[in-house]
C-alpha cells in the first residue's frame, strides 16, 4: 500500500503517460447536504486557496456541491459559486505579459517551430524550447514602465512531455536580480500567487529539467487582493482566539449569532467563552471599508474541569484534533464523562474520526451521580455518517440537569471497521 500511496501523492517522474492529479473537495463539510452546515460553506478566500492549490498545481478540481432535500443547490452554495466565478474572472482578466518585450537564453537555433515570441502569443500549441541537451534557460519579460503583479503562470507543452524539475521567478531591482519564488515542477499549468510586486523586468529561470525545456506560455496578472477569513479556535479552558493572515486587520466579533460590524466588540486578545453558543468574527481593513466574510463557529460547553472515566479516552474531550480510538471488535463500547459539576444539557455532538472507527448506532445516558443511569435519553443512528463524517447532533427531548454523560457505541458504520473512535464529544 505504501508504494501506490506514494505514487498517487507524488507521481512517477519516469512514467510513460502524463496523467493529471485529481483534487476532490466539498464546498461544505461532508459530501452530502445537512442543514447544520449551512453556515459552514467554504468562504471565497478558502475556495481560492483550494483553486490555486489544485488547478494552480496541475490538478483537476472536482468541487462537490450537494443538493438539499428539495433536490436543489442551496442558495448559500450557489451564491458562493458565483462569487468564485467572478473572482477568477477578475484574477485573470488582463494578461500583462502580452505587453512585454520577451527574450530568452539558450533558444533552439535554426528551428522555426521554437521562438521566445511564442511565449506570450496566447496559443498553447506554439512554444519556446532550449537547444538540444540544454536543460536550463532564462525567460525575461521587460517593460518600458514598471508593472505591478501578484500572479504568474507558466505552462509546458505537454504533448512533448513534462520536463521541468525546478525554476525560480526573479525581478530586477537596480542592477541586481531579486528572487521572489523558487518552485519545483511546472507541468501543464503552474500558477503562483505572489506578494504584490512592481518591476520593469521579470525573469523565469529554468534551473533543472529532464530534457530540453519546452515552454508554451508565460502569463502575468494583477489579481484583486482579498481579506483572509478569520479563524476561530477555543482551547479546553474555554478561551477563544481569533486570527487572520491578512496584514494589519481589525477583527470584530459577536457572541449572539449576528454578523459582526465595525460597531461590534473589537478583538485584541483571547477572551473567555466557557458556555455553549456561537462566536462570529469578521476582519476589516482600510478603516472598515473592506471586510472579509463573516465566519461563525458553533461551540459546546468548554471541557474545562471534565474527566474521562473510560480508561485511555482523554482525547475524546481535549478540544484538539486528536481522537480516542479503540482496538478492533470493540462494540458495544462506552465513553463516560464526568462534567465536574451539574450542567444543563439539551444536546450532544459526536465528531467522527475521518480516519476510521466511525459509529453508526448509539445511545446516550445521563446521570446525577454516575451510578443511576436510568433509561437512555437519546438513541438512534447517524444516517450516512460513513460518507459524511461531520459532527452529528444528538437532541435530547428535554433539557436535563446532570453531571455524568455516557455515550454508548452500539454498531459501526462499516462492518469492516469494528473500532470505536471519537474525535470529540461535545455537550450543548
Amino acid at each position: 500500500m505504501g508504494g501506490i500511496t506514494q505514487i498517487l501523492n507524488k507521481g512517477q517522474e519516469d512514467g510513460t503517460h502524463w496523467v493529471p492529479g485529481e483534487a476532490d473537495v466539498s464546498i461544505r463539510p461532508g459530501w452530502f447536504y445537512s442543514a447544520s452546515t449551512d453556515n459552514k460553506v467554504k468562504t471565497l478566500p478558502h475556495l481560492l486557496d483550494i483553486y490555486y492549490g489544485s488547478v494552480g498545481r496541475n490538478a483537476n478540481l472536482l468541487l462537490n456541491i450537494p443538493v438539499d432535500r428539495r433536490g436543489r443547490i442551496h442558495a448559500t452554495d450557489s451564491t458562493r459559486l458565483m462569487e468564485l466565478r467572478r473572482a477568477l474572472d477578475e484574477d485573470f482578466k488582463l494578461n500583462l505579459a502580452r505587453k512585454a518585450r520577451i527574450a530568452a537564453t539558450n533558444t533552439r537555433k535554426d528551428n522555426s517551430m521554437t521562438s521566445a515570441v511564442y511565449l506570450t502569443d496566447g496559443n498553447y500549441n506554439t512554444y519556446w524550447a532550449t537547444e538540444e541537451g540544454k536543460t536550463t534557460g532564462d525567460i525575461t519579460l521587460s517593460y518600458a514602465s514598471p508593472v505591478t503583479f501578484n500572479r504568474i503562470s507558466v505552462q509546458e507543452f505537454i504533448p512533448l512531455g513534462q520536463r521541468v524539475r525546478s525554476f525560480t521567478v526573479s525581478v530586477l531591482e537596480g542592477k541586481e536580480w531579486k528572487e521572489i519564488a523558487r518552485e519545483t515542477t511546472v507541468g501543464y499549468k503552474r500558477i503562483l500567487r505572489l506578494p504584490m510586486t512592481t518591476a520593469k523586468s521579470i525573469r523565469v529561470s529554468i534551473l533543472d529539467a529532464k530534457a530540453s525545456p519546452v515552454i508554451s506560455e508565460v502569463a502575468l496578472y494583477r489579481a484583486p487582493e482579498l481579506i483572509a477569513d478569520p479563524i476561530i479556535t477555543r482551547d479546553k479552558a474555554g478561551m477563544v482566539s481569533i486570527k487572520t493572515e491578512s496584514p494589519d486587520p481589525v477583527i470584530h466579533y459577536t457572541t449572539d449569532g449576528s454578523a459582526p460590524t465595525t460597531a461590534s466588540p473589537k478583538y485584541d486578545k483571547p477572551f473567555a467563552f466557557p458556555n455553549a453558543g456561537s462566536v462570529s468574527a469578521r476582519a476589516f481593513v482600510d478603516k472598515g471599508k473592506k471586510a472579509s466574510a463573516s465566519v461563525i463557529q458553533r461551540l459546546g460547553i468548554a471541557p474545562a474541569g471534565w474527566k474521562v472515566l473510560t480508561p485511555g479516552a482523554e482525547a475524546a474531550i481535549d478540544a484538539s484534533p486528536r481522537a480516542w480510538t479503540t482496538k478492533e471488535n470493540a462494540y458495544p463500547a462506552e465513553l463516560v464523562v464526568d462534567l465536574g459539576k451539574e450542567q444543563k444539557v439539551n444536546a450532544l455532538g459526536y465528531v467522527p474520526n475521518p480516519r476510521g472507527g466511525i459509529v453508526y448506532q448509539y445511545a446516550v445516558y445521563l446521570s446525577a451521580d454516575g451510578k443511576d443511569w436510568g433509561k437512555a435519553v437519546a438513541e438512534g443512528t447517524f444516517d450516512n455518517v460513513q460518507n459524511n463524517p461531520i459532527e452529528q447532533y444528538i437532541s435530547i427531548s428535554s433539557t436535563t440537569t446532570c453531571r455524568f454523560i455516557k455515550f454508548v457505541a452500539l454498531a459501526p458504520a462499516s462492518a469492516q471497521d469494528t473500532r470505536v473512535s471519537v474525535a470529540e464529544l461535545v455537550v450543548y
